[in-house]
């Protein structure tokens, strides 16, 4: 089988190349950093895609059963207008030429598996969110709509598409711990605001394995890739703390993280309580369907 995949040099893109490469799959990987995908993708096939504007070569698709597309400036980081504007650019204009290219391609594709986030839902306080829960006006939340928009458009192709909404990414090594594991090293870990918001997240080998049966038609249309069991801030805290052995009560005040990261303050303050009713459904089996669980694996 062949698949390609687009961000393979991302935390989760590494993560799920190296589980495709072990179950014999030939990986093509899309990159805008050629040099730098051969180290982090061995044994991987490496074809340059240099400006995601620009559709890369269809040919490159050709004989491909599946791609999987990852790339996408990441969120986190202090939000300046040129940032959010990568942010556009990587996920609409890098989407829309994607789907351009397996239009062009020969044979096509079978599917297009286009990762989401579920940012879609914007600040939602204590409503529970499953995949038929609506968008709002926030930033990220219209940036997913147009972003599920330009994948959707590859059915037109008779492609399948299936779009993960992710959560906060738990692994070791990068995603969402690598930038908090720092701060509370030094002890300064703590709620965020009031800590009170719902922070819904997912261990890496279960997302990695929510892809692949998405990839495998086991999964269909859109789907929240999270654990059942969100957690408040002040918990999510509280139980990593415990499993670094640091304290976990220093707060960081909403000012304050608006002053260092400007409109990325507002997905850390923001509430969504997402459930995966669609992998639940499926029967879907979570290596980690707690925090403490995904913790015991990260830090054993």
């Amino acid at each position: 089988m062949r698949v390609i995949v687009s961000g393979g040099t991302g935390f989760i893109g590494r993560h799920l190349t190296e589980r495709l490469r072990g179950e014999g799959v030939h990986v093509r990987v899309l990159t805008r950093r050629p040099d730098h995908a051969r180290i982090a993708c061995p044994d991987c096939e490496i074809l340059p895609w240099p400006e995601v504007s620009e559709p890369p070569d269809p040919r490159a698709l050709d004989g491909a059963q599946a791609v999987i597309h990852l790339a996408g400036e990441p969120v986190a980081g202090l939000w300046t207008r040129a940032k959010k504007q990568r942010m556009f650019a990587s996920r609409i204009l890098g989407t829309r030429s994607l789907v351009t290219a397996l239009r062009a391609s020969s044979p096509r594709p079978r599917v297009l598996v286009c990762a989401s986030a579920i940012g879609y839902y914007g600040d939602r306080g204590d409503e529970e969110l499953d995949e038929e829960a609506g968008s709002t006006s926030a930033f990220l939340s219209e940036l997913c709509v147009a972003w599920e928009a330009e994948a959707q458009a590859a059915e037109e192709q008779g492609i399948r598409v299936a779009i993960p909404r992710i959560g906060i990414v738990l692994g070791r090594g990068g995603g969402a711990l690598a930038s908090m594991e720092r701060p509370f090293r030094l002890g300064l870990g703590g709620p965020l605001g009031k800590g009170r918001q719902w922070w819904s997240w997912i261990l890496i080998d279960d997302l990695v394995s929510v892809l692949i049966a998405a990839m495998r038609g086991e999964i269909e249309g859109v789907h929240n890739a999270v654990a059942p069991a969100p957690r408040r801030q002040q918990e999510f805290a509280k139980v990593l703390g415990a499993h670094l052995g640091r304290p976990a009560f220093l707060k960081a005040p909403a000012p304050l993280l608006k002053a260092l990261t400007g409109g990325f303050s507002f997905e850390l303050l923001s509430s969504k309580r997402v459930r995966p009713k669609r992998l639940e459904a499926e029967g879907f089996v979570f290596q980690a369907a707690t925090l403490e669980a995904a913790l015991d694996r990260i830090y054993p």
